[in-house]
């Protein structure tokens, strides 16, 4: 009988002030149906991260989908691979990002360079939502009226 390889995962989670990381290893799946608000609070002791973070330099398996993520600098990955490399980036797909005039940059790149190389298809990128509509994200994920 082969071994059964059991991968983590984080799913219907709300994430405020704060941010997903995989530290060390691979397969791991984030997602689906996560919120992540305001990541990387620079006066937090690993501040500077973002929606999600990976901190290892090997990605086999490691996966981001189907999460929403709202930042304020509309950059939502602090991976240290390459943005155009998909074998020096986590697995992407079918996340919704938020931020200011809706913009999105990972190492410089918009979200379109990404897609053309096969990252965050369906990925899609919209402006800030209101405060209430936070909170009703937020009740959603949780399955909270």
């Amino acid at each position: 009988m082969l071994p059964v390889q059991i991968r983590p995962r984080l799913a219907h989670l709300l994430v405020a002030y704060s941010s997903i990381l995989y530290y060390t290893g691979d397969h791991k799946i984030c997602g689906p149906n996560n919120l992540i608000i305001h990541p990387g609070i620079n006066s937090r002791s690993s501040g500077g991260h973002a929606c999600q973070t990976n901190d290892s330099p090997d990605f086999a398996f490691n996966e981001f989908i189907g999460n929403q993520c709202i930042t304020w600098d509309g950059e939502p990955y602090t991976f240290s691979g390459s943005p155009l490399d998909q074998s020096r980036t986590p697995f992407t797909r079918n996340n919704t990002f938020y931020s200011p005039n809706a913009t999105f940059s990972y190492g410089g790149q918009p979200l379109a360079a990404l897609q053309k190389v096969g990252l965050d298809l369906g990925s899609t990128v919209k402006g800030i939502p209101t405060p209430a509509e936070m909170v009703a994200m937020g009740k959603a994920v949780l399955g909270v009226q």
